[in-house]
């Protein structure tokens, strides 16, 4: 998969990043990081925050807290049980 590989180790267990910010740690246009986590959700690779997963209302409770870069209506993506083992076969 390689560079969605590395859009995974991006995502394993590491701060909360921006689409921005992975796009810059990947060198690709972040337009194209949103493309991929699109797919890498749909197949089943990634989940996406619960809507109710805001800055205004969930971040105390976060273990992520001190680490997260998400603002209001941004989403956060984490891996799945499938995520993991595919970046463990590695």
């Amino acid at each position: 998969m390689g560079l969605m590989d590395d859009l995974l180790r991006l995502l394993d267990g590491g701060p909360m990043l921006t689409v921005e910010t992975m796009a810059a740690r990947l060198h690709v246009h972040p337009a194209l990081v949103s493309m991929m986590l699109e797919r890498l959700t749909a197949e089943g690779y990634l989940r996406t925050s619960p809507p109710t997963c805001t800055v205004s209302n969930a971040c105390e409770g976060c273990p992520l807290h001190a680490s997260c870069a998400l603002r209001p209506q941004r989403q956060m993506w984490t891996l799945t049980d499938k995520g993991h083992r595919h970046l463990k076969r590695e």
